[in-house]
């Protein structure tokens, strides 16, 4: 989906490359990316002070933890991150245009995609996601059959048990002379 990706944090950029190395390289610092995760979500969450944060309340056990430190550990993993990074042989230069590039005019700028495109990519989307995570696909299977099944429970035989007003009101008459 992405091209290049350009990870900030604390104005410090940790990663800025091709979006398909951007997990392998944090493998090798020693962040490996969980199995069926979204990679982004993870990156996220990694740079993240709520993660630092979680994993020492974890590590004391019930402590409360000083913000102090919090943020004296969230600023040594976003150093690590920067000097790593600017290291690294995977470190571009924001600042230089390749000559190949030209600006974008407002003529290149497409306003609509198709129906048939926004459908496919949502149905790719949707098959993914079914893939990833079959379970909440069971969940969403069983609670339509049982909301169907309600549905159909509470509307059984309902025009059965409305009489036909124009019968009603003629027998009504019959009964009164």
């Amino acid at each position: 989906m992405f091209d290049r990706l350009l990870l900030l944090a604390r104005g410090k950029i940790i990663f800025f490359n091709e979006a398909n190395k951007s997990v392998d390289y944090f493998n090798s610092l020693g962040h490996c990316c969980p199995e069926l995760s979204n990679p982004c979500d993870y990156f996220m969450t990694m740079m993240s002070k709520e993660s630092i944060e979680f994993d020492m309340d974890e590590a004391v056990d019930g402590e409360v933890v000083d913000a102090e430190k919090i943020e004296e550990e969230y600023k040594k993993l976003i150093d690590f991150f920067d000097d790593n990074y600017n290291r690294s042989t995977l470190q571009n230069n924001p600042d230089i245009t390749h000559e190949d590039i030209r600006p974008v005019v407002k003529s290149d700028v497409v306003t609509q995609t198709s129906w048939c495109y926004q459908f496919n990519l949502l149905a790719k989307r949707n098959f993914l996601n079914l893939v990833r995570l079959p379970q909440t696909s069971y969940v969403k299977l069983i609670t339509t059959c049982v909301t169907a099944g309600f549905a159909a429970l509470l509307f059984w035989k309902a025009g059965a048990l409305i009489p036909d007003t124009e019968v009603t009101t003629l027998n009504h008459l019959k009964l009164r002379t």
